[in-house]
């Protein structure tokens, strides 16, 4: 939908109008998925596990920069502020 609006208009959406319309849209295909429950209760089911996953995804990856950071010294030695001015 973005790419659609700038190829009519030149801009893109702003993110936070492209994170509604993916959670929409998640949360929308989560509760077609499952049958056997009533579609508001999956929508929001939906939401969550999107969220969810989200939030342990960007937890897995600082662990994987702390551990990267940690173990090795030539990248902590990048990080570290240097003296000269």
């Amino acid at each position: 939908m973005s790419v659609c609006c700038y190829a009519l208009i030149g801009r893109f959406f702003p993110n936070w109008i492209q994170v509604g319309i993916t959670i929409l849209f998640f949360s929308y295909a989560y509760a077609d998925l499952f049958r056997y429950q009533s579609k508001v209760k999956s929508f929001f089911k939906g939401v969550g596990v999107y969220i969810a996953t989200q939030l342990l995804f960007g937890l897995l990856v600082a662990i994987v920069v702390i551990v990267v950071i940690l173990l090795n010294p030539e990248v902590f030695e990048m990080l570290r502020p240097s003296n000269n001015q």
